[in-house]
């Protein structure tokens, strides 16, 4: 067996040796995100590229204008809000899921209620004519405006997430606390 390539475990003094240039700057946290920062920024300089003969730019340089910093900007004001929540979950030493779930939610609940009203249905099993489900209507709202259906949308939401937290603190097994307290 060839020892000059088999990797020696690590030792504790290892610490001490000789650090390469980089390793210093990519040891710190914030590397990461700005890293993304500047790709993100590489990436939008790209796609401002005016659409020439031989270029690959599908977008015809419409990145660096007014019309795109504005759209992009509205893509990062709404992920950002939700990155700021997701952030301070992750801070606290929880992860949650179900962030991106219930943005799903929202948005289908929205639209269905925009489109179709919105009803509390109480269903049932019927057997008048054969086995199949109906439902009682307790009320019904035909047409919804859109202030209205952000409010049923925010109860809906919150009720769920709600539901969803009640049920992840109650099944989580939490250790015992030492006897000293």
């Amino acid at each position: 067996m060839n020892t000059s390539t088999t990797k020696k475990p690590r030792q504790e003094s290892d610490r001490q040796g000789e650090k390469k240039w980089y390793s210093a700057l990519t040891s710190r946290p914030e590397i990461g995100p700005f890293g993304v920062m500047v790709l993100l920024f590489c990436m939008l300089g790209y796609f401002s590229i005016p659409e020439g003969q031989f270029s690959l730019n599908p977008f015809s340089g419409e990145g660096f204008n007014a019309l795109g910093i504005r759209n992009n900007f509205r893509v990062i004001a709404q992920l950002g809000i939700v990155a700021l929540a997701a952030g301070m979950l992750i801070i606290a030493g929880e992860f949650d899921l179900s962030v991106g779930s219930m943005i799903g939610f929202a948005g289908g609940c929205m639209a269905m209620i925009l489109k179709w009203g919105f009803a509390v249905v109480i269903p049932y099993i019927s057997f008048e004519g054969g086995f199949h489900f109906e439902g009682l209507r307790l009320f019904e709202i035909r047409d919804v405006s859109p202030l209205l259906a952000i409010l049923i949308t925010l109860c809906m939401t919150l009720s769920f997430g709600w539901i969803q937290g009640w049920i992840i603190v109650k099944s989580v097994f939490l250790p015992s606390l030492p006897s000293s307290l």
